[in-house]
């Protein structure tokens, strides 16, 4: 049990993280470089899966513990 804890709160703290890293670059570049689509795209890929783990681990913890 306490490695679906463990899990369930290390994707949350990496989806946190990749929002908190994306606003702070967004606040220190705001101007858009050329080729930026595909690293949008893999950060939005990232997010999604972070997400989805982070959700599926935490309902497990709450309805198993």
């Amino acid at each position: 049990m306490y490695i679906v804890l463990v899990i369930a709160l290390l994707s949350t703290l990496m989806w946190v993280n990749t929002l908190f890293t994306e606003y702070i670059n967004a606040k220190l570049n705001p101007y858009r470089q050329e080729g930026s689509e595909e690293i949008d795209k893999q950060r939005a890929r990232l997010k999604l899966v972070l997400l989805i783990i982070t959700s599926l681990f935490w309902v497990a913890y709450i309805i198993y513990s």
